[in-house]
C-alpha cells in the first residue's frame, strides 16, 4: 500500500562485513596502543628502581670500604683523627655532630709547650 522510494540504497553484506572488520581493527589497535603504553610506562618505572637499587648498593659498598679501611687503623691513628673504634660506623654514615668535631679540632692552650 505505500511504498516508499529511497535514494539511499542498502549496503550489500560484504560492504557490511568490510565496515565491521575496519570497526573491529581500530578497536583492536586502541588497545594495542593503550596497552603498549601502560607496558612502557611499567618498564620505565622497573628500569627506574634497578638504576636507584644500584646506586643503593654501590653507596652501601663504599660505606663498608670506608668502614673497613678505618678498623684497619690503629687506636692511635684513629685518636689522632678524634675517633674511638665504637665510633667509626656512626661517624662514617652519618657524619661528625658539630660537638664532636669540636673536641677533635680543639686548640692547643699556649701554656702547653711542644717538643720540637
Amino acid at each position: 500500500m505505500f511504498e516508499f522510494e529511497t535514494s539511499i540504497s542498502r549496503p550489500s553484506a560484504h560492504e557490511l562485513h568490510m565496515r565491521a572488520r575496519r570497526e573491529q581493527a581500530q578497536v583492536v589497535n586502541a588497545f594495542l596502543y593503550d596497552a603498549a603504553r601502560k607496558f612502557a610506562g611499567w618498564l620505565g618505572l622497573l628500569v627506574r628502581k634497578a638504576v636507584m637499587l644500584t646506586r643503593q648498593l654501590a653507596a652501601e659498598r663504599r660505606l663498608r670500604r670506608d668502614i673497613h679501611a678505618l678498623r684497619q687503623l690503629h687506636d692511635r691513628d684513629l685518636s689522632d683523627m678524634g675517633l674511638g673504634r665504637g665510633e667509626i660506623e656512626r661517624v662514617v654514615r652519618h657524619g661528625r655532630t658539630p660537638r664532636a668535631a669540636r673536641v677533635a679540632h680543639r686548640p692547643v692552650p699556649a701554656t702547653v709547650k711542644r717538643a720540637a
